[in-house]
Parts: C-alpha cells; structure tokens; sequence
C-alpha cells in the first residue's frame, strides 16, 4: 500500500476482521519514541499512537561548469576542455553537455556517465564541428535532470547552467591581438611613469620655492592609473 503526502500529517495502520474488532495496531498505543497524540481543535485527546510524517521538499538538481565557466575564443578545429559539477538530493537520472552554433537549436552532443551517483565533477572535452568558420560563435551549455517519479506531483525535474559562447578565432590572428593590446599597455604604463618622474621634480621644486605640493600633476596621474586600470 502507498499513502500520498501532501502535506505534515499522521498516519497509523489498523487491522480489522470481518466483524469490525481491531485485531492489530501499528504503531500499538504503548508510548514508544516516534509516537505522538493527535488533537482536537479544543486540546482533547482524539486518538493515541500516530507516527508522524515530515514531508521534505524535492528541489532541482544544481549543474554548473568548474571550467572554463565563461566566453573563450578557439581556433577552427580547436577543442574546449570542459568540467561541470553536478547535485541533486535523492539522486540524477542524466545530464548532458549541449552546444550548437549561435541561432541554431541546442544540440545534444554528449551524456555524462553517472553511474548511479547523487553529485561529483564530471570532465568533457568539446571539439568544435568542422563546419565552424572564422567569426562563428558557438553557444554551449549543461542540463542535469533528477530521478522524481512520484504520484501527483510532475515528473522529473531539469536544470540548466549558464550559457557560454565559444569565438572561433584563427590562434595566428589571437596571438597578434594579444601581441598588440600588450604594447598598447606597455606604452601607456611607461606613459604614465614618465609623467610621475617629471611631478616628483615639479613636486620637488614647487615644495622648496612655496612650501607647498602641486596637486593637479598628482590628480593627472592618478586619472591615467585608472585608466590603464
């Protein structure tokens, strides 16, 4: 027999003949521990010996990436190297890696084996389609469903984790970029300690001459800092 909970409640099991005498109890009225009384509204004793039922609730199983956990750029052919990490309370019956090009619908590329586990990290490496060109984007995400199956609730319950886009960019032309925005913060940080060695001898002479510290040179660098920053 099943009895669907709903709600916080009591329940015992009687067993009767076929003329109505109670032949057996579960639990019996003897006072043992996990038993209780149930009340009337006006605090009388209605009935002796109920086993409490303290429902918990089911949430979504949790799925989130370890790595890289955010957007990255890859050359055509190149492959992502990817880790989730996967929980659910009463256990998991499938999680899958997705991916498909930006626009297009999601498309299932690989099933993590959970072999009966309730969490843990779980490793995938993604290789990119070799239709994926120069400038495409790649949108890749993980789902991760729960094993709920129970009478008049809903079925299994899905999460999703954070979608990431993958830029598929030549490494030739990344490492060129890289190249030119590293000297474009060189240049600008030695821009900025070439000012600070002329404001400490502005500051210098101004401090023997007036007694006082020129701020607005000090201000000025302190605006590139931030800049840079």
């Amino acid at each position: 027999a099943s009895l669907l909970v709903t709600k916080e409640g009591s329940y015992r099991i009687i067993l009767q003949d076929d003329a109505g005498h109670t032949m057996q109890q579960l639990p019996d009225t003897s006072r043992t521990d996990g038993l209780e009384d149930v009340y009337s509204a006006d605090g009388r004793n209605r009935m002796s010996g109920y086993y409490r039922i303290h429902p918990l609730p089911d949430a979504p199983p949790r799925v989130e990436f370890v790595t890289p956990n955010r957007d990255v750029f890859i050359a055509p052919g190149g492959e992502l190297a990817t880790q989730v990490k996967l929980f659910d309370q009463y256990g998991l019956s499938d999680a899958t890696f997705w991916a498909s090009k930006e626009g297009e619908p999601p498309r299932a590329v690989h099933h993590y084996e959970l072999e009966g586990k309730r969490e843990g990290t779980f490793d995938f490496t993604f290789k990119l389609p070799a239709d994926c060109a120069q400038g495409d984007k790649v949108v890749y995400y993980a789902t991760a469903t729960d094993n709920r199956v129970l009478p008049g609730v809903d079925g299994p319950q899905t999460s999703m984790s954070k979608k990431f886009k993958i830029t598929v960019q030549d490494a030739a032309k990344l490492a060129e970029e890289k190249a030119k925005r590293y000297d474009e913060l060189r240049k600008r940080l030695l821009a900025i300690l070439d000012m600070q060695l002329k404001q400490r001898v502005n500051t210098e002479i101004c401090w023997k001459r007036h007694g006082t510290v020129a701020e607005i040179g000090r201000a000025s660098c302190r605006e590139r800092v931030f800049a840079v920053v």
